[in-house]
């Protein structure tokens, strides 16, 4: 009924808070997971992948990093927080 999406598994910015979670308590993998989904469902925004890129910094996983940063750098060249 309505046009207004309820929050859930369907949203980006779900993912988003949950993979902001898991990276604050060190679960960089299930950070990357969750982001990735957030970039799955909404591909356009620079911040899922600025995040997704510092998740695989805490995991040495460094040429994943450099393609999400330049990602999010193509989306948004004025995004002031890459990694």
């Amino acid at each position: 009924m309505g046009g207004k999406k309820k929050k859930g598994t369907d949203d980006p910015s779900s993912y988003k808070e949950k993979g902001n979670k898991n990276y604050m308590s060190g679960d960089y993998k299930q950070a990357i997971e969750n982001y990735t989904k957030a970039i799955e469902l909404d591909p356009s925004q620079a911040v899922f992948y600025s995040n997704r890129a510092a998740a695989y910094i805490e995991i040495d996983e460094l040429e994943k990093a450099i393609e999400d940063a330049d990602k999010a750098i193509s989306l948004d060249a004025n995004y002031q927080k890459v990694c």
